[in-house]
């Protein structure tokens, strides 16, 4: 048994990684079966719930008791990256949701992409690898590009009153809260099991990503491309 699962905290942040990966497959799979002509914004949805989803599974193994040493250190090797590009991919589905659909132009994806590499390669430099200044500078910078996306998005929800628009920006009620506690990295509680700021995160930010899927669905279900 390594590092990771010394204390039940770190295996109910590896079991709430897990549920969470779960929980998103099978909204995924409503998405991706959803017949909308919004074909963009649908596109970067499922980019977003994908990336998602895969850092969730492989949150789990990181956090597992069975991965050590080398294997550990490839697992984060794809992860960290992974991550950075999910915020990338929800900064551009918020562009194309804006947007009624239309493709972002690829000045916007350039930018998105370098910006999140960059801040990866950074976080390389200040820190030896893979140890929480890491996912400290992974949550304040891809913060900065989320709230850009969701900047967008609340104010074209009051422009045009797009209900399912609110709802993606509802759910930074429990999205920011799990980001404070990210950066904070010090919250503990006991609730039948013990949970640290970890799984406390992981559960917060499965409900918001549940509330993002049910605004995505409404703006998904009630526009049309024009």
């Amino acid at each position: 048994m390594n590092d990771f699962a010394i204390h039940e905290a770190e295996l109910t942040g590896a079991l709430t990684d897990l549920l969470m990966g779960v929980v998103i497959v099978p909204l995924l799979i409503i998405l991706c079966l959803r017949n909308t002509p919004q074909n963009r914004t649908k596109f970067w949805s499922v980019m977003f719930f994908s990336t998602l989803c895969g850092s969730c599974f492989l949150g789990y193994l990181a956090h597992n008791v069975y991965t050590e040493g080398m294997p550990n250190f490839i697992i984060w090797s794809i992860l960290l990256p992974l991550m950075y590009e999910t915020f990338a991919a929800f900064f551009l589905f918020a562009l194309a949701l804006i947007t009624n659909g239309a493709k972002p132009t690829p000045l916007y994806v350039i930018l998105a992409e370098a910006y999140v590499a960059c801040a990866f390669v950074f976080s390389l430099f200040v820190s030896p690898p893979y140890n929480g200044t890491h996912i400290k500078i992974l949550v304040i910078s891809g913060g900065i590009l989320a709230l850009t996306g969701f900047a967008a998005i609340l104010v074209d929800s009051f422009k045009k009153g797009r209900i399912g628009e609110r709802i993606i920006v509802a759910s930074l009620v429990f999205l920011l809260p799990a980001a404070y506690l990210q950066i904070k990295r010090t919250a503990f509680v006991r609730f039948i099991w013990c949970f640290n700021y970890n799984g406390l995160a992981h559960i917060l930010i499965m409900l918001g990503i549940i509330a993002v899927f049910v605004g995505t669905m409404f703006s998904l279900k009630k526009r049309n491309v024009r």
